[in-house]
């Protein structure tokens, strides 16, 4: 369920690329942008990127919301997983995306149990491969008739 955004989508939200980043364009023209100065809720600049780029779907209507962190599935006693993002598509489908670039063991057997016990749900690991937003293992409930 990767969308991709165009020139057009982008200009339209205010932004434009610079470095394979989007940037609000009256900062394109400055030689490096500039980090807020308030603490990040994300983990990674990954994941700050990846909710940028996620914020612009909403924009465009390419998904309909997102949330950080928003959902904890519990796995067992003790035990749960919370992807770092949880995207509403526009179909109905609910997406369980997590963005990495090197997994823990023990994370990634969290998610293969969430998978296996939360079939309604779609699951997505996403990660850079040579500076572009790549979905490099889907997972997604059969589609119901009426969508």
């Amino acid at each position: 369920m990767a969308a991709t955004l165009t020139p057009a989508d982008l200009a339209q939200m205010g932004m434009t690329v610079v470095n394979g980043v989007a940037v609000p364009i009256e900062y394109s023209t400055s030689s490096s942008v500039k980090a807020p100065s308030e603490r990040s809720p994300y983990r990674s600049k990954w994941e700050a990127e990846r909710a940028e780029m996620l914020t612009m779907l909403k924009v465009v209507h390419k998904i309909r919301d997102w949330r950080h962190e928003g959902i904890r599935l519990k796995l067992a006693n003790g035990a749960w997983y919370k992807p770092d993002f949880m995207v509403w598509h526009n179909d109905g489908l609910i997406e369980m995306e997590e963005v990495k670039g090197h997994w823990r063991e023990a994370a990634r057997i969290r998610w293969k149990v969430a998978i296996a016990q939360y079939p309604m749900f779609g699951f997505s690991l996403w990660t850079k491969q040579r500076g572009v937003w790549a979905s490099v293992e889907l997972y997604h409930p059969e589609a119901p008739h009426d969508r």
